[in-house]
């Protein structure tokens, strides 16, 4: 056996009792972090509901055992293949973050106040809850697809959705609303037919994309209710045409509207005229 494998077999081994008596004396909030921690069913939880279990950095497969938590819950960096163990009631913030040979959200409980899942293999978002009263946040994964995604993101807290840096070829399947910002930069869409009639029908903050790479079907973004603003860097020639779709959602803004809806015929003709024919569409 080489060094380097001795070395992380004995980082793999550890002292249960010590875990243990962590568990013991931290009944509510328990730092179970970069423990060489392989199974949670040889630990002790006594069967409480923490409010805080830190088990990130560990080399979990599976979650068999893990308790109850009504706070926050992170499984981030460890070996999961699976989510499934969790408990059906639990209720939290789910960090899952940096987990390699994680392919499928099935498994999360139906209810969850936010979830992370950035740096893994998902491909789509089916086991992922109905709604969340936080954020969502699955950025630089292997979505090609949002199908399963939640109805609604930051019910409560007004937290934000990320997809960006995946292989996205289509935002059918994103929330129907969105109470924060909506990220998806770094993708393959090319065109946002849909929005605002089929999904992301509301944004309460901005919407932030390559501007580049939408070649078609932008003018949607004025049936968006809510939406404050387009973010990119300063225009150039090639997204001159969402700096006219800004400018009238910006308008909206000014007049109080809740949708740039009603300048939809007045924004479309302006970009016709600046040759933009492609992105005013529906």
């Amino acid at each position: 056996m080489s060094l380097m494998r001795e070395l992380l077999e004995a980082r793999k081994t550890t002292d249960i009792d010590e875990i243990n008596a962590i568990i013991s004396e931290n009944r509510n909030s328990t730092n179970l972090s970069d423990k060489g921690i392989c199974s949670l069913t040889d630990l002790d939880f006594k069967k409480r509901s923490y409010s805080k279990l830190n088990l990130s950095n560990n080399y979990l497969k599976d979650l068999k055992g893990c308790p109850d938590v009504k706070g926050e819950l992170d499984l981030s960096e460890n070996e999961l293949t699976s989510l499934k163990g969790l408990p059906a009631n639990i209720l939290c913030d789910i960090y899952v973050n940096q987990n390699p040979s994680l392919t499928s959200l099935e498994g999360l409980p139906k209810y969850l106040h936010s979830l992370s899942a950035n740096r893994t293999k998902i491909k789509n978002l089916k086991g992922a809850p109905d709604n969340l009263a936080g954020y969502l946040s699955a950025f630089n994964c292997q979505l090609t697809s949002l199908e399963g995604a939640p109805r609604e993101v930051g019910i409560e807290f007004g937290g934000d959705c990320d997809f960006s840096d995946n292989p996205l070829t289509s935002l059918k399947g994103a929330p129907l609303i969105v109470q924060g910002s909506f990220f998806f930069t770094n993708t393959k869409v090319t065109s946002l037919q849909g929005i605002g009639q089929e999904y992301l029908k509301v944004i309460y903050d901005s919407i932030a994309f390559d501007l580049n790479k939408i070649r078609s079907h932008a003018l949607g973004l004025l049936l968006v209710k809510g939406l404050q603003r387009i973010d990119y860097s300063k225009p150039s020639m090639k997204n001159i045409g969402f700096y006219i779709i800004n400018k009238w959602i910006h308008k909206a803004k000014n007049d109080n509207s809740s949708s740039a809806e009603e300048y939809l015929i007045d924004c479309q003709h302006e970009l016709i005229e600046a040759g933009f024919d492609d992105l005013a569409q529906l």
